[in-house]
Order: C-alpha cells, then structure tokens, then sequence
C-alpha cells in the first residue's frame, strides 16, 4: 500500500517563506551588515604628511583619525606637526589623546566629534558634516581652530572641562 502524507500548511509556509528571502538576497534587497570602519592611527615615524606612511592602517574616506602617543610602540621621532595634503575630504572624527597635536594644509569636512585629552590645533579649514557638530574637550586640554570654521547648519557643540578657541569667526 502506497503511503501519501498531505503537506501541512507550515511545511508549506517555510517554502514560501525560504524562496522569498532567497529571492530578496538574489535580488539584492537583504545584504551582509556593512564592514566596520577602519581607524586611522597616527604612528607619525615619516614625514608627517597623512599620505605618507605615518599610519598603522591607511584611512580612507570617512574613517576616524586617532592621534595617540600615550599607547604607541615608536619605531622613531613622533611627529605631531601633521598635514593633510589633500589625502583625506571627509573624516568620521579625530581623537586626539597625549601630546600637542596640530593639522595643517588641505580643508576636510568632519562628520563626527573631535575628542581631545590633551593640546591640539587645527589650522586647516574644517566644516562640519552629516553626523558632526560636537566639539569636545577634556579635563585640562585644550581644542585651537585657527583656520576657517564652518559650521553650517549644524549645531554646535563644546563640552568638557577643558577650552576650544577660534580664531576666526563661525
């Protein structure tokens, strides 16, 4: 005697449900969560240019930069008199932490915060993008913005113990 099962309408119902996700990947609707950014860190042991090899992993646009002398191995002479010689436009922030820190050269746009522990100052023009506005400065240090400053529509922000100064006005 031949054996029949009926389908259930669960089994059938996964069907469904697995040839339509199947179709949503195909088609491209449901992808893999987007890598995590890298980090720019400063090893500063070249000619103190961001194009140079004064980086542990090259950052690419919208990348954090992170300035840090405080947990660096030096394989030579720190430098931290840094320019962007239009290498980098957009960055997704810039921390800042031990010695006295400066950006020069190229404009950049910054979408995201500036976290200082110690003295910094950025005399390249900046403007503030999608995501940025938030200008932080902690305990004793201090935040210098010599160049151009341009806020936009973004809300501006400075919290902390420490001082942010500019030159020029916003």
């Amino acid at each position: 005697m031949k054996s029949t099962r009926a389908s259930s309408p669960l089994r059938k119902s996964s069907r469904i449900l697995a040839g339509s996700i199947a179709a949503l990947v195909t088609a491209g609707f449901l992808a893999a969560p987007a890598p995590a950014r890298a980090v720019g860190l400063w090893n500063g042991n070249a000619d103190g240019l961001w194009s140079g090899l004064n980086w542990d992993v090259a950052p690419t646009a919208l990348d954090p930069l992170v300035f840090d002398d405080l947990n660096l191995t030096l394989t030579g002479a720190l430098v931290t008199a840094t320019t962007n010689d239009a290498f980098l436009t957009n960055v997704a922030g810039i921390t800042f932490n031990g010695l006295s820190y400066s950006i020069g050269g190229s404009a950049f746009t910054l979408n995201g915060t500036i976290n200082t522990t110690g003295a910094a100052a950025i005399s390249a023009n900046l403007t503030l993008g999608v995501g940025g506005g938030f200008l932080i400065a902690n305990a004793a240090s201090s935040l210098n913005f010599a160049g151009t400053f341009n806020a936009g529509s973004q809300a501006l922000d400075a919290s902390g113990a420490g001082n942010v100064t500019f030159a020029n006005a916003i």
